[in-house]
Order: structure tokens, then sequence, then C-alpha cells
């Protein structure tokens, strides 16, 4: 039995080096993999760089401002980067297009601006292709290429009656062209997320980490494997080697661009994002205005009060000598808060939603669900995107408060002419945000390694009960 196997599978493997066409693909995807990646390389390095310089500057400008009026300085405000995953190069995901810096400043909270985007060298010839783009969309291909006569032209030929004399099972047959197909899923894999990353060891500025590497090859290997496993599944269909090819083809071209690109777009339909402008209108009216003009202020203010006082155990502000100025400050941040937890909160369940589509549609393309998972381990994916908006609001309220309240205990009669200085600047922690771990990152995208794994055991199970049929009927 281990001999009818490894013997299909040693066959396999000596047709499949001996393919020109798979032979000439793959060349074709190193090569784009290599253009792609050194020219990937070389702008996230160059991202790294500015961040790093941007980082120094702001702290040193926050610092170096000299004395001024607490509020003031939550005005003056400080920047919140995100971080540049080292992976970027290798998958960029959403990170090009989506904000690379938060401005922190006092009564708002302001959406990522400086996408990378805009200023990005677009006629450089593979400014929008990544190495990830040609591993998860060009080696399939190659895989069909390789993989699509695989049992059908061998049922033309007549070799599997040959087979079938020598008393052979269908899934012995099967389990022999699944272990080629999975070992040149494994070296594809490893020579091809090894080439891709190859160019990092020239920037030092970039440090990859080693379990994210393993996984990115661990994640294609998955995905290689499922996409044989259905290919295979095809050959086993088909009457000829040229149904199957283009069964298979028609297959590579609905899972790597039609489903991605209706699931975006149904996606979007489905659960639309308010355009900025009126976003920035529901703001101002909902977050300012209606405290400011209006009537809120007064019981805000009285109930931010009472929580001080209550903490303090005091029996009136006068006991404590609080600013009311600054008291009242921090009260509108206290109720614009409330707002802004309400509006993005809506904003990120859009995301939420549109990610939710997205996950589903991956049920019905193992390239996508590729593709997803690897934008997840670079960490340029649309979660890893929403965290550090998150993260970067979340820094911004404790900046405030912590301003506001320097004032409110020790402004006096004072208010807006008094000012601090450096003492009090130093005490502003940095903002300091990190990306998802992997083990976190896993479990996020539970569900896409789950239908990876899916498809490898459906096609694999479908094609031995196809294959076993024809086998009992000898082949007629």
């Amino acid at each position: 039995m281990q001999t009818v196997i490894l013997e299909v599978a040693k066959k396999e493997l000596l047709t499949y080096v001996g393919d020109r066409r798979f032979l000439i693909l793959c060349v074709l995807a190193i090569a784009i993999t290599i253009a792609a990646g050194l020219g990937s390389w070389q702008q996230i390095s160059h991202a790294h760089t500015i961040r790093s310089d941007a980082e120094r500057t702001d702290k040193t400008t926050w610092l170096e401002q000299g004395e001024a009026n607490p509020h003031d300085a939550a005005h003056f405000g400080r920047y919140a980067l995100r971080p540049v995953p080292p992976l970027g190069a290798f998958d960029s995901g959403v990170f090009d297009f989506a904000g690379a810096t938060v401005w922190m400043e006092a009564h708002f909270q302001n959406p990522p601006a400086n996408r990378a985007a805009e200023t990005k060298l677009l006629s450089y010839p593979f400014a929008t292709v990544t190495p990830a783009w040609v591993l998860a969309v060009i080696v399939p291909l190659a895989l069909v290429t390789l993989l699509f006569g695989s049992i059908a032209l061998e049922r033309e030929t007549g070799s599997l009656r040959v087979l079938v004399a020598q008393n052979a099972s269908a899934w012995q047959l099967l389990l022999g062209k699944g272990v080629a197909a999975i070992v040149i899923a494994l070296l594809l894999a490893v020579a091809m997320v090894a080439i891709a990353l190859l160019p990092v060891f020239g920037y030092r500025s970039l440090d990859i980490e080693f379990p994210r590497a393993l996984a990115l090859v661990a994640a294609f290997l998955l995905g290689y494997s499922s996409i044989a496993g259905v290919v295979l599944l095809v050959s086993s269909c088909a009457t000829s080697g040229y149904k199957s090819f283009w069964t298979a083809t028609i297959l590579w071209i609905l899972m790597a661009f039609c489903v991605p690109l209706a699931g975006a777009q149904i996606a979007q339909d489905a659960h639309p994002t308010p355009r900025a402008r009126s976003f920035a209108s529901a703001i101002q009216q909902e977050a300012q205005a209606p405290f400011w003009l209006g009537s809120a202020q007064y019981e805000e203010v009285a109930l931010y009060e009472a929580e001080v006082l209550t903490k303090h155990r005091a029996v009136d502000r006068t006991s404590l000598d609080l600013n009311r100025d600054a008291l009242v400050l921090q009260a509108h941040e206290r109720f614009a808060n409330r707002v802004y937890d309400r509006l993005y909160g809506d904003l990120y369940d859009q995301h939420i939603k549109q990610e939710e589509v997205l996950r589903m549609a991956s049920a019905l393309s193992p390239v996508l669900a590729l593709q997803r998972i690897s934008r997840g381990i670079c960490g340029t994916d649309t979660h890893t995107q929403v965290l550090f908006a998150k993260s970067a609001e979340e820094h911004r309220r404790k900046i405030v408060e912590q301003l506001n309240e320097d004032m409110m205990y020790h402004a006096g009669d004072q208010s807006f002419g008094y000012a601090a200085n450096r003492s009090l600047w130093e005490t502003i922690d940095d903002f300091d945000y990190e990306t998802p771990s992997l083990s976190q990152v896993l479990h996020y995208y539970r569900f896409e390694i789950a239908t990876l794994l899916a498809w490898l055991v459906l096609a694999g199970s479908l094609a031995c009960a196809v294959l076993g049929r024809q086998f009992r009927g000898k082949l007629e």
C-alpha cells in the first residue's frame, strides 16, 4: 500500500519538475516578486525612517514649547504615529490607504490622516504590486497549470487502467498525487516567502519577527494545499485534460478576482461609511454646539464637580480651590467623549460589518481567505488600523484630562493666566502602541484558517469519492 502511494508521489514529482509551463510561470512569479519586493522594502524602510524622525521631532517640540497654560498645551497637542510594520513591504494591505497619524488635541477626536497613497510614486511599474499579491494570485495559477492534468490526462492516456489492473485503490492514487502536490506547495511557500523577504537583510532599520515569517509560510502552505485540492477535484471530475484546464482556470479567475471584488463591493454597498463632511458636521452639531451654545453644560459641569468633590471628600469647590474654567473644560471633554464613542462607534461598527461580509466571502475563495490571513500576520489589515485609531483616542483623552486637571488644581484665580512649564510636559507619556500579537491575529482570523482547512478536506474527500466511483466502474 505504502509502495503504491510513494511510487505515485515520486512519479508525479518527476513530472512536475519537468513541466515547462509550470517552471516558466514560477520564474515569472519570482521575477515579479523580486522587482516588487525591492521597491516595497525601500519604501517601507523610508517610511520607518520618516516615522522615527517625526517621533523625535514631535517629542522635542512638545518639551520645548516653553511656559504655557495647560489647556493651551492641550490644544497645542501631539501626534500619535502609527507603527510601520516591517512586513508591510511583503503585504501592504490597507497600509497605504489608511491614515498614518492622529492629531491629539483638546475637544476633538480627529480621524487618522496622512495616507501614504497620497504621496506614493505610482509611476513605478510595481508600485501597486506587492510580493504577497504575487504569491496569492500568480502562484495559484502556476498550480493550475501544473495539476490540471494529474488525473484527467491519465484517464485520456489510459494510465489509470493500468493502476486498476494492479488493484490500486482510488484513495491510494489520490493520496500519492496529494502528497506530491503538498510537497510542491511546501517548496513554493518556503521559496517564495524567502525570496520575498530576502531584501529585508539590506535594511538594518527593519526587524522581521521570525514567528511571523514562519506563520506566513504556514499560511501559504495551507492556502496552496487547498487550491491544489480544488484543482485535483476538477481533474478527477473532468472528462478530458482540455476541460480540466479551462474549468480550473475559470475557478482561479473567480477565486482570485471575482469573489474579492464582488465581496468588497457588496460590503461597501450594504454597509456604507459616512462621508467625511457629513461626519464632521455631526460631530460639530452633537459634540460642540449642545455644550457651548445649549443647556448641556450646566448639568454636565454639576455632575463632574460632584464627582471631584466626592473623590476628595470635600464639601464645596472653594474648599479645594478648584479653577472653574478648567472644570468646565474637562466637563466638556467628558460630554464630547460620549458623543465620539457613539459616532465613532457607529463608524467602527460599519467597518466590522464590512469585515464580516469579506469574511463570509472568503469562504467562497481560498485566495481571499489567504490574503486576509496574510494581511493580519503582516499587521496591515483593517482590524489593526481600527485598533490604532482607538488606541490614539484613548491616549488623547488621558493627555487632555491630565492637563486640564493640572490647571484645575493649580491655576486658582489665575485661570488662563496660569502657566506650566517643562516639568509638566515631561510627565505626559509618549504614545506607545503595539500591533496585535501573532496569537491574537491567528485567533481573529480563525474563520479564514478553518475555511482553508475545509476547502482542503472537502476537495480531497470529493475527489476521492469521484475517483472511487470511476474505479468501481473500471473507468468506463
